[in-house]
């Protein structure tokens, strides 16, 4: 508790949570609840990328003609859906786009060097307030590929005759060191045709397959080198915002996001108020957090991290002291030994964890991914459901 002259924020937080968990009816004892909380100070200044993110994100969405933004298409790709009689049983793609765009750069222009550093270099921000345009004033990230993938389901809804209204569009966050080829894992693919719902996939800039070597030769001899992860994860969350605006403006941005759409189809169409889902496992899931909760509002996002209770369990729980203070001489303190142990437990996160359980043919609209609550944090088993505590 904080004294009466303390953080009433705080103070109401804490009441908040306390009320919560007295509430609770799996809590006999709140003696028995353990409640630990992270403390980082940092200058004000170290809080500029997520704060320009956010700021471009509502750049973008207040002025759609700020989306400076321009395509190529890489590979098309039309599989059909022979042999597959009912929606049930599509666990395919019918149609699939592999494009490149390009977004805002938030990182300094740098040179490559011979080492392979890939692109995690010395970052910095642009700072001057002028009178330029946002899409003048910000460099260009050229080399952004993007992944959008129309479902078997929807694909039969288009062969029917009639006028395909695409109501949804899934953006899905990959586990870590891996791309937006994720998206065709069968767990995906079975969770696009039962939602039917478009999927639009990037690759977390910082932490995909790319940047594997890089961060592998940063935890055995250079550590320095993972300095700038965090400015190139904020860099994809910029770049994720820049393409869920684009598809939420519709016709407003030329070359606009249905043009490409029609491709496919010159039946095929955006409905005025698509709703934009987020779907993150594994590392995706973590900074699903972050992305969903601070920089793009999307209507609906499943945030699942499979090792993350394990992780906070074992680095919190007193029944584990004694592998905190092992692993405490060899880093700093507990929040160093969450972040070491997230990053261990995620290599062995399995996609098979993705849940589809909640998107049955009878309820489908009904499912907590369509309209149950805004938020979901998984257990990383079978549903997205979990107690409300087990988040705080």
């Amino acid at each position: 508790a904080a004294s009466p002259d303390g953080d009433t924020d705080l103070v109401e937080r804490y009441r908040s949570i306390r009320s919560l968990l007295d509430a609770s009816p799996l809590i006999d004892d709140l003696d028995d609840v353990q409640l630990a909380w992270d403390f980082t100070v940092r200058p004000a200044d170290s809080f500029e990328l997520s704060t320009s993110a956010r700021a471009i994100r509502a750049g973008l969405e207040s002025d759609s003609s700020s989306i400076d933004i321009s395509v190529d298409v890489i590979e098309e790709k039309s599989d059909g859906c022979e042999g597959l009689s009912e929606i049930g049983s599509f666990e395919d793609y019918a149609r699939q786009l592999w494009l490149r765009v390009s977004v805002p750069r938030i990182l300094a222009d740098s040179t490559r060097d011979s080492n392979a550093r890939s692109d995690l270099e010395a970052i910095r921000l642009e700072a001057e307030e002028t009178n330029e345009s946002m899409a003048t004033r910000l460099g260009r990230l050229n080399s952004v590929g993007v992944f959008v993938g129309l479902p078997c389901s929807l694909e039969e809804q288009l062969s029917s005759g009639g006028a395909l209204e695409i109501e949804r569009v899934l953006f899905w966050g990959h586990g870590l060191f891996s791309d937006r080829a994720e998206a065709l894992a069968e767990a995906v693919r079975e969770v696009a045709n039962k939602a039917e719902t478009l999927v639009v996939a990037l690759d977390w800039r910082g932490l995909s397959r790319h940047n594997f070597p890089v961060v592998m030769r940063a935890l055995l001899r250079e550590p320095e080198l993972l300095r700038p992860v965090a400015s190139n994860l904020v860099q994809g969350f910029v770049s994720i915002a820049t393409v869920v605006e684009w598809v939420r403006s519709g016709d407003a941005v030329d070359p606009s996001f249905v043009s490409f759409l029609k491709r496919w189809s010159p039946s095929i169409e955006l409905a005025s108020d698509v709703e934009l889902l987020f779907y993150g496992y594994s590392a995706g899931g973590i900074l699903g957090a972050g992305l969903a909760g601070s920089v793009v509002p999307f209507d609906r996002a499943v945030l699942g991290a499979g090792g993350d209770p394990f992780t906070f369990l074992l680095s919190r729980s007193n029944n584990f002291r004694f592998y905190e203070q092992v692993f405490r001489l060899a880093v700093v303190d507990g929040f160093d030994v969450r972040l070491v142990l997230s990053l261990l437990q995620v290599f062995f996160d399995d996609i098979s964890g993705v849940s589809s359980s909640t998107f049955t043919e009878a309820d489908a609209a009904d499912s907590d991914l369509i309209s149950g609550v805004t938020n979901s944090r998984t257990d990383g088993r079978t549903t997205p459901q979990v107690l409300v505590f087990a988040a705080l």
